[in-house]
């Protein structure tokens, strides 16, 4: 697994959002907090946490801890809030979240980044964007190589990891391009590089074939349906609220901090954070984990439980050794309850004193068999400066490599346990969508691409460095060259209209400006083929389309230029169903169909799925002939008038 994942967060919390939380932190303040609250397993919250998840070889904790368990959870509760028969058999895929916000590569990536991305596009699902725990490779004697997979395990995949391999002899195999070591041998040293071999199984003496390495971690990997990218636009982030930073060498404030978690827990709102993360089963069990216990009215330990407790956390000190800290790498992570009774005896006393009593349970992205099926617990005496139980660790060495290949050891120290002090948690909103913007393009660096309509940068909160030779900023990234299409919502370009004391956003009789701006102006460039407007369903409302002469380039007369503004009109007579700019017979049918669906008996929400799967809200748009706001009988009389006049 890769553990080496996401940084830069302890400097970001400055970030808090004005955005409410699901109810008034004050309001669960005036009464004592329970004992214990687990939103996974509370009656009320349990169906919407999605199930543990693996980010397999991914650097993928911070989409997986955001976008898979927080998004998914808090879109499942509005959905269901607004409807008790929605269907909530749906998980928000940290795949597409993380191609969006590595930068191009598998290492960190940032909470802020996730959540600027969730705010201004919503996240496609796992159906639409499978995620691919396997990507890179299987290690056989320390070197990259794959392998063919067995039925069993075969059936073991999620379903959208079995779209990532094909049945070959019996086994199977992933999708993609392979060559015969001849062909491979034949190859050069360079063109080698991209190419691992293929085993039968992991005792194989020899390979059966050469497969070319496909890095899902880079961006847009698989094929994904424009459709799919707008329909994410009707749910999206509303906004993120961070918890007061607290002073970490405060016992005083350390209360506070672990009473303020606790608070947001009880309004049913999962909260994100991140740190030096060294809860590692493996490698630190001697050193941080022990068994919770249960013990009698006098406070004696009688026995333990089955559950693993992590009493301690430790990191290199960031400020005397900065690249053996960097060695060891963040992680994020999602807290979804607490019980005040966890204990652990942590200065095996054999006897519970209060300072051992009291845990957060978090939710990890290692599979169901890390910790306990997925989850831990995580002591609050791991939050303090100094443990409160009086546990003190001896001092313990750990191997690393230097940026320059040399292996060195570094001393581990107590650290906070969320050590980024980062606690977010978020609110989320359905969006009415009426019309989208697309660019479609190609650049040599798609992450330093941006749409300049959005208000909040959708990347690159997290990921801009001060170069002090070149004396500027720039962007921390492996460019990845892109040739489609990027979406943005438009709708609230409409302009605002009050029609019967109703505030409306109309779409029509409007030119809209499509915007992008190059955050990478020194190494990064683009081209624009075609700009197009379009409505909820995917159909195109408006476009242009560059030929050779009018091709957009970012270089104009030889003078680069940074920036691409394009403008298209949106103007329709009502009923235009097709978008040919004419309301005529062709018209007729699409019209027909909606008031036969409004006027048949439907239930109300089987009538409102079935006019939003087959009419944007554009077309109801145009539907209006009487501009009163409302479709109705009139609005279709008045269309025939017009037809057959």
């Amino acid at each position: 697994m890769n553990k080496k994942i996401t940084s830069f967060v302890a400097s970001l919390a400055i970030l808090v959002s004005t955005a409410a939380t699901a109810a008034p932190a004050s309001a669960i303040a005036a009464a004592p907090l329970p004992e214990s609250f687990d939103i996974s397993t509370n009656l009320e919250t349990y169906n919407f946490f999605p199930k543990i998840f693996n980010q397999g070889r991914q650097g993928s904790c911070t989409a997986c801890a955001t976008t898979y368990y927080q998004f998914t959870y808090e879109v499942r509760r509005a959905m269901f809030k607004n409807d008790n028969y929605a269907d909530l058999n749906f998980f928000y895929s940290p795949a597409y979240m993380y191609n969006l916000i590595n930068f191009g590569q598998n290492n960190g990536s940032c909470i802020l980044n996730a959540y600027a991305s969730l705010k201004n596009h919503g996240a496609l699902n796992l159906d639409q964007f499978g995620y691919d725990s396997y990507y890179d490779q299987i290690s056989k004697n320390d070197k990259p190589a794959i392998r063919y997979i067995n039925n069993w395990e075969f059936n073991n995949l999620r379903n959208d990891e079995k779209n990532f391999y094909e049945p070959i002899c019996g086994q199977y195999r992933r999708k993609g391009v392979y060559i015969v070591p001849n062909e491979y041998n034949a190859l050069s040293d360079t063109e080698r590089e991209s190419y691992i071999p293929v085993y039968r199984n992991i005792n194989d003496a020899s390979p059966l074939r050469y497969y070319y390495v496909v890095n899902s971690y880079r961006i847009n990997p698989q094929k994904t349906n424009p459709k799919d990218i707008i329909s994410a636009l009707k749910w999206r982030l509303k906004g993120e609220s961070d918890l007061n930073c607290y002073n970490q060498n405060s016992i005083e404030d350390i209360k506070l901090e672990i009473n303020e978690i606790k608070k947001r827990i009880c309004e049913k709102k999962v909260v994100v954070t991140s740190g030096v993360f060294s809860y590692d089963n493996d490698d630190c069990e001697d050193i941080n984990m022990k068994s919770a216990v249960n013990y009698d009215v006098n406070n004696k330990v009688t026995n333990n439980k089955r559950d693993n407790v992590f009493f301690y956390n430790f990191s290199p000190n960031p400020y005397t050794d900065k690249e053996a800290f960097s060695s060891v790498g963040s992680h994020a992570f999602t807290i979804v309850g607490y019980d005040d009774n966890i204990a652990c005896d942590i200065n095996n006393d054999g006897y519970i004193q209060d300072s051992e009593k009291g845990a957060f349970k978090i939710a990890n992205s290692w599979g169901t068999y890390w910790g306990n099926e997925g989850f831990a617990w995580i002591m609050y005496d791991a939050l303090y400066p100094t443990s409160q139980a009086g546990c003190v660790i001896p001092n313990v060495t750990r191997p690393y490599t230097d940026s320059e290949g040399k292996k060195k050891e570094y001393t581990i120290e107590r650290c906070h346990a969320f050590s980024h002090r980062g606690y977010y948690t978020i609110d989320v909103e359905e969006k009415p969508v009426t019309l989208v913007s697309e660019v479609e393009l190609i650049t040599n660096n798609t992450y330093a691409i941006v749409n300049d309509n959005i208000n909040s940068p959708t990347y690159a909160i997290c990921n801009r460095d001060y170069n002090e030779d070149k004396g500027r900023y720039e962007l921390i990234n492996d460019p990845a060259v892109f040739s489609g299409s990027l979406f943005n919502d438009i709708t609230e370009d409409c302009n605002d209209i009050i029609v019967n004391d109703k505030h409306l956003k109309y779409g029509n009789h409007n030119t809209y400006n499509i915007k992008l701006k190059n955050i990478d102006q020194y190494d990064s460039h683009f081209s624009v083929k075609a700009v197009r407007i379009k409505d909820s369903l995917g159909n195109t409302v408006a476009e242009k389309i560059m030929d050779e002469n009018d091709f957009y380039s970012e270089y104009d007369n030889g003078n680069r230029r940074t920036y691409f503004e394009e403008s298209l009109a949106v103007d329709f007579p009502k009923g235009d169903m097709n978008y040919d700019h004419k309301l005529d017979r062709n018209d007729s049918e699409k019209i027909n169909e909606y008031f036969n669906i409004l006027y048949n008996r439907y239930s109300d929400n089987n009538q409102k799925k079935t006019i939003n799967d087959k009419f944007s809200s554009f077309q109801i748009e145009l539907l209006d002939a009487n501009d009163d706001g409302v479709v109705d009988i009139n609005d279709y009389q008045e269309l025939n008038n017009m037809i057959n006049s």
